[in-house]
């Protein structure tokens, strides 16, 4: 059955991506793979570990105490979090569509998936789960539209470093609203960070692929991210099950993204195969995989440690974007324009 899962993915991407050059092919065949073993996975009512104290987060002094099978099980979470999202940029810049029309049919896709997973084996959607979760989702929906169209209007390397600047928010957020103590060198990584992106932006400025209007946009992005980042996090903390919250989430995230899209594109109608194929692997590679194993790691990996952990995404997504499309710094941009 497993097997067939994954042939069943595999041969959806082929076929959707016989139009492509090898390295996008080959990117959409692993998305769709990899989105099909981390499906079976989770539906196969696998718990989460209790003997990782659910309702407490652990920090580094944990971390490192933690038997070595639980620290496999966080750690490979967030390796498969940061490629899956270092990967998504690439994914989403495929498409022929505009992307008011990918960002609707992206999250038009996404809650059916995880409402099925998380009824798996017969499980209840809890009835206070969307008063819970609607502060999140409205965030996550914002930040979608924000940092969707910053990859579209800036390079990637610029939109994804400066959306990571977020992981300096966290970090300085952390202590008030979750608890967490940061050290000395985590506030001078964190000031780094920041002197990196004024760095990156002051000496892009207008020229080639990127743009400062794109680069705000990443900004405002990055903003929304953290505070969805800190109310995710302490929602899981209090014990809310990791594909209940996304399904809320992502029910929540629809209602605030889809009327935009519907308001601002005009081609919704003008999709190909090509870019369904590409739409579907957007959402079980870089939607299923990054963000359930993100709320997963976030009930027990400090915040000020997992958004650190994080930067590694932008180095990903700038080399993909050479890979791929042939970015060198901040050569290329999406030729797509926004749809007023």
């Amino acid at each position: 059955m497993f097997a067939d899962v994954v042939f069943f993915f595999v041969t959806v991407a082929v076929t959707f991506g016989v139009s492509l050059n090898f390295i996008a092919l080959g990117l959409l065949v692993v998305a769709a793979g990899l989105g099909a073993l981390t499906i079976w996975f989770w539906m196969s009512a696998r718990p989460e570990p209790e003997a990782l104290a659910p309702l407490e987060v652990m920090g580094q002094r944990e971390f490192a105490q933690a038997d070595e099978e639980s620290r496999k099980q966080m750690l490979n979470s967030v390796r498969a979090m940061v490629f899956a999202w270092g990967i998504g940029p690439l994914l989403f810049l495929a498409p022929s569509i505009s992307i008011n029309s990918i960002l609707f049919y992206r999250v038009l896709f996404w809650p059916p998936l995880l409402y099925l997973i998380a009824r798996r084996g017969g499980k209840q959607i809890n009835k206070k789960l969307f008063r819970s979760v609607l502060l999140p989702g409205a965030l996550f929906g914002v930040s979608t539209i924000f940092g969707f169209t910053a990859i579209t209007e800036t390079s990637v390397a610029n939109a994804t470093i400066i959306g990571n600047i977020s992981t300096a928010m966290v970090l300085f957020a952390a202590p008030k609203f979750l608890n967490e103590k940061i050290s000395k060198w985590q506030v001078l990584l964190a000031f780094t960070s920041f002197a990196g992106v004024v760095t990156i932006v002051v000496g892009a400025g207008n020229t080639g692929g990127s743009s400062l209007f794109g680069d705000f946009l990443a900004l405002v992005n990055a903003l929304t991210w953290t505070l969805y980042f800190i109310s995710s996090k302490r929602r899981r903390i209090d014990g809310v099950d990791t594909w209940q919250f996304l399904y809320g989430v992502s029910v929540i995230q629809t209602c605030v993204v889809v009327p935009y899209a519907l308001v601002t594109s005009n081609d919704i109608l003008q999709i190909t195969w090509r870019d369904l194929g590409f739409l579907i692997a957007m959402t079980l590679f870089s939607g299923t995989i990054g963000h359930s194993f993100m709320l997963w790691a976030q009930k027990y990996v400090d915040a000020s440690v997992s958004s650190l952990i994080l930067l590694l995404g932008p180095v990903i997504s700038s080399v993909g974007a050479w890979l791929v499309y042939g970015q060198k710094g901040r050569g290329f941009k999406s030729r797509r324009p926004l749809k007023d």
